[in-house]
């Protein structure tokens, strides 16, 4: 009888090294999968920053080219006035002459 006691006992500490070493496998991979979900959602965050920071950079870019370019315009309408007007008044000098 007592050797049965001694092999349940012994089956018993089996069992429960076991089961302990299942449980400090299972934290184990539970303390990585959390470190990688938050290195994840760090990777992720960063990513969507840079994103943002690029658009704007990009919108700022298109936004200066664009007033570069109608003040450019603005300069030739003005310019092409200018001429309009000088040309009228020549016209008229040589209209008033004549």
């Amino acid at each position: 009888m007592q050797t049965l006691s001694d092999e349940v006992y012994k089956l018993n500490e089996k069992l429960d090294a076991e089961a302990t070493e299942r449980r400090d496998q299972t934290k184990r991979i539970y303390e990585t999968l959390k470190y990688e979900l938050k290195q994840q959602e760090k990777l992720t965050h960063d990513f969507h920053a840079k994103a943002i920071e690029e658009f704007h950079h990009v919108v700022n870019n298109i936004e200066n080219e664009m007033n570069n370019r109608f003040d450019h315009q603005d300069k030739i309408v003005d310019n092409l006035s200018t001429m309009v007007k000088t040309f009228q008044n020549t016209l008229k000098v040589i209209g008033s002459d004549a």
